[in-house]
Formats: C-alpha cells, sequence, structure tokens
C-alpha cells in the first residue's frame, strides 16, 4: 500500500511540474525517476482479482451517520466520483438539470478535474443535486474532511453486514451499475464500454472492464 500511495502522488507530481519541464526542455532526471518507481511498483504489487463494489450501496448510504456524509457517499455512488472530487464542490462546479444523452433521464451535472487534470462532468439524481445546491447555497461550498468520511463509511459498512471497501467501492458500484443501465437501454456492449471509461476518466478500456467485471 505503501508503494501504491507513492506512486500515485508521483504520478500527481508529473502532471503538475510536466508544464514547466517541457517549457525548459529540461529533464531534471524525473523521467528516469518515474521509471525507476513504476518498475518497483510492478514488482511489488500485486493486481487485485475480484470486485470491490459493495453489495447493498443504498443501504450503505442511509447508514450514514451524517448528512455531508450520506451526501459525499451519493455523490461517488450515482457519478462515480473519487473522494478528493466528491468531497470538494464549488457554487460554480454545480451546471444545472440536464438530460442524460444516453437514458434520457433529467439529472445534476457536477463539474470536477479527475486524476491527470482532465475536465469532466458527471450526472447525479436530481435529489442529491439538489441536496448538494442547498448545502452550497448555506455554506458557499460543499466540503467535507476525508478521514472523517472514510471513518464513517466504515462504520456503515459495519452496521448493513458489508466488507468495508473504502470509498473507492462506490465508484466500483458506479462503474457496473451505469454499464448495465446502458446495456438494458440497448445501447451496445462497445459502446456502454467506452461512455463508461469516459464518465470515470479511464484512459484505458481495459480499466474500465477490470472495474465493471472485476478482472
Amino acid at each position: 500500500m505503501a508503494y501504491a500511495a507513492a506512486f500515485s502522488k508521483l504520478e500527481q507530481a508529473q502532471g503538475k511540474f510536466a508544464q514547466t519541464i517541457r517549457a525548459t526542455e529540461k529533464d531534471f532526471g524525473y523521467r528516469a525517476a518515474v521509471a525507476a518507481l513504476r518498475s518497483e511498483a510492478k514488482a511489488e504489487l500485486h493486481r487485485f482479482e475480484g470486485t470491490r463494489n459493495y453489495t447493498n450501496p443504498t443501504a450503505l448510504i442511509a447508514a450514514m451517520k451524517t448528512e455531508s456524509g450520506r451526501l459525499v457517499a451519493a455523490i461517488q455512488h450515482e457519478g462515480g466520483l473519487r473522494i478528493t472530487a466528491a468531497a470538494s464542490i464549488t457554487a460554480e462546479q454545480l451546471k444545472g438539470i440536464v438530460k442524460d444523452p444516453y437514458t434520457l433521464e433529467l439529472r445534476g451535472q457536477i463539474q470536477y478535474v479527475c486524476k491527470g487534470g482532465a475536465v469532466l462532468t458527471t450526472l447525479v439524481s436530481q435529489t442529491t443535486y439538489s441536496d448538494l445546491l442547498s448545502h452550497v447555497i448555506a455554506k458557499g461550498e460543499f466540503r467535507l474532511d476525508h478521514k472523517s468520511y472514510r471513518s464513517e463509511l466504515k462504520t456503515a459498512a459495519k452496521t448493513t453486514g458489508q466488507n468495508y471497501n473504502s470509498s473507492h467501492g462506490l465508484r466500483w458500484n458506479y462503474a457496473q451499475e451505469r454499464f448495465q443501465d446502458l446495456l438494458t437501454r440497448g445501447v451496445s456492449y462497445e459502446k456502454a464500454l467506452g461512455v463508461t471509461a469516459s464518465e470515470m476518466g479511464h484512459h484505458r478500456i481495459s480499466i474500465t472492464e477490470h472495474y465493471v467485471f472485476g478482472k
């Protein structure tokens, strides 16, 4: 886990400093450092086989003790956001009620910056969007401490008799449910997988397949 955390932070740093590096046309040995860490990480880490989704995400969210905790969990479940994006939202990110182009349902749109720096949008239920909007209007922004949220989520998992799969488990739920929902509405397998990958900010279809099928 220590290697995974270090690798994630280094990738984030790479994104932030890439522009500076290109501008000066210098490498600073950074590329070599990234390559070395990747090699080390691959040697130490084994790919998880199986699924990390929650068996009953609805019950999990309902068992959250605070309104803010339930809201973050709902955003993760319905929109597929990572905790960093779901737990910190400003008024400028709220883009109103729009029609889902694939299901034709009216849903609330949230703009966010995904891992890697790309600006994406996600859709959540109108109820979740309304709750989020109300919170932002009252507080000026929506924000929840990550540690507090994870602790609350862990307690909710225990209360509902589910394995604690971290906040990321709800992202797995989103991938699987979105993919299946698209299929049931007549979207082709390839397009459903591509749409899900795009919405989650995945650059490789194989990553999304891992979320959807657990292998």
